[in-house]
């Protein structure tokens, strides 16, 4: 890159200084974005901060299983401190919602271009400023508020070629995607004339187009990690700013949160036999449907349509942040596949909480408890309906626990009951250590896959 040229002059020392000194203003800069967006200050905490010359301006990470913030100190420092915060957040956006998988098999120039204004429209915070080189719809004609993919699709479709905006000429984007590509790239860009996904190119393509794909050149590395591991790492980060900014999740991560915590359980096909089993056995009297061979005065059956469930969460402080939210991704697959009137319960080794489910806003859950370990109290509270000054306005039909299952179970249970264990858990005990032998029984996993035990 051009700007680059500016450290060539530098002895070693001086480089050595500026670099240090640009690290200690990044550090400075997330202190002041974090009591703003606390929910990103969490994030890149957790972040390894580095410089690269070879990138054009701030880049998301991941090197031996660690996050890391990278940024080019020329490219970075042409921006103001607002402007700065708005790159930042621009970049998290790009790792939250896996745009560098998404991106896998695609055209990366066109690519790049989809994500970038799919994203720069969703930051909104009053102390970041949108830079007026950033991409945006109108830019390229297109409709604000659509996805990536649907941005990428009519941007693919075009027969002409891609063009930089005049609007944004003689900017530090210009210089970065109509540069000779003799710097600031590891190729991976391809420009036009290139078969879509190559990963070829660099520089102007065949037809004098600029090479956006010069704008994320570390994505390749990304993607040559592998998708499960990305994924995982990404989780992590995730995971553990929602356990500590419960009710502070940005509004603009929600639904890609919830494709980065998709549920391991087929909730429909689980349900549907645990649920079968309870509306088998659930039904009232009544006179308005009379038994016929039993005569008109006898009162009939009706199957009583609707279930109470409650779904037990075990917030001891033996599971981690990471099990937690895992937790959190089922509730929302059991949500998704029943009608049922759901009743949240968190326990440690009392209960800590009792809310409805329609009441609750999951994307911003609140985790109460972190204490010992006791898997009882729950069930007390469906049998009296009344447990640790908590009430159930209904009676219960049916409980799902969520547990590592490193806790003191009931020694047997009449209401039906499925244990959904945490990745490395076990069977709950009883009093006597010996492994609950009623439930049905569901083992989540670091992966995608799950054991089920009917």
């Amino acid at each position: 890159m051009q700007t680059n040229k500016q450290i060539e002059g530098m002895t070693k020392h001086e480089q050595e200084r500026f670099e240090s000194q640009a690290l200690l203003d990044l550090q400075d800069l997330i202190y002041v974005l974090s009591p703003h967006h606390p929910f990103y200050g969490t994030i890149f905490s957790k972040f390894i901060k580095r410089i690269r010359f070879d990138i054009p301006v701030a880049a998301v990470t991941f090197e031996k299983g660690h996050p890391v913030l990278l940024i080019n100190p020329i490219g970075f420092g042409s921006y103001s401190r607002k402007e700065q915060i708005f790159i930042l957040i621009h970049e998290m956006l790009h790792i939250v919602n896996q745009h560098h998988l998404r991106g896998r098999g695609k055209d990366p120039a066109i690519f790049n271009i989809a994500a970038d204004i799919s994203i720069n429209q969703m930051i909104e915070s009053s102390i970041a400023y949108r830079p007026n080189d950033c991409l945006m719809p109108h830019h390229f004609d297109l409709e604000p508020n659509l996805s990536t993919e649907e941005y990428y699709n009519q941007l693919i479709a075009r027969d002409e070629p891609i063009e930089l905006p005049k609007e944004l000429q003689n900017s530090l984007l210009s210089d970065i995607v109509e540069g000779d590509g003799s710097e600031g790239g590891d190729g991976q860009g391809q420009g036009q004339g290139k078969q879509p996904g190559d990963g070829q190119g660099g520089g102007k393509g065949d037809k004098g187009t600029p090479d956006f794909g010069k704008l994320h050149p570390n994505w390749k590395e990304v993607q040559a990690m592998g998708d499960d591991l990305v994924k995982g790492l990404t989780k992590g980060l995730v995971q553990e700013a929602m356990i500590k900014n419960a009710g502070n999740i940005p509004g603009e991560l929600k639904e890609a949160i919830e494709a980065l915590f998709e549920p391991q359980v087929e909730w429909d096909r689980v349900l549907r036999s645990f649920t079968t089993s309870l509306l088998s056995t659930k039904s009232r009297s009544t006179w308005s449907r009379p038994n016929r061979r039993m005569g008109s005065v006898k009162m009939g059956r009706l199957r009583k349509k609707e279930l109470n469930l409650l779904v037990a969460i075990d917030t001891s402080g033996s599971l981690s942040t990471n099990e937690l939210t895992l937790f959190l991704s089922e509730i929302k697959g059991i949500r998704d596949q029943t009608e049922a009137n759901i009743t949240i319960v968190q326990c440690d080794t009392n209960i800590r909480s009792v809310q409805k489910f329609n009441e609750i806003d999951i994307d911003n859950f609140e985790v109460f408890g972190r204490g010992g370990t006791s898997l009882i109290p729950p069930f007390e509270l469906v049998s009296e309906r009344e447990r640790d000054g908590h009430q159930l306005s209904e009676s219960i039909d049916g409980v799902i626990y969520l547990t590592d299952g490193y806790g003191e179970a009931p020694v047997d249970q009449t209401v039906r009951t499925m244990w959904v264990i945490s990745p490395g858990g076990r069977l709950p005990y009883t009093q006597n250590n010996q492994d609950v032998d009623w439930g049905q029984s569901v083992y989540l996993n670091d992966g995608n896959k799950v054991k089920q035990q009917f």
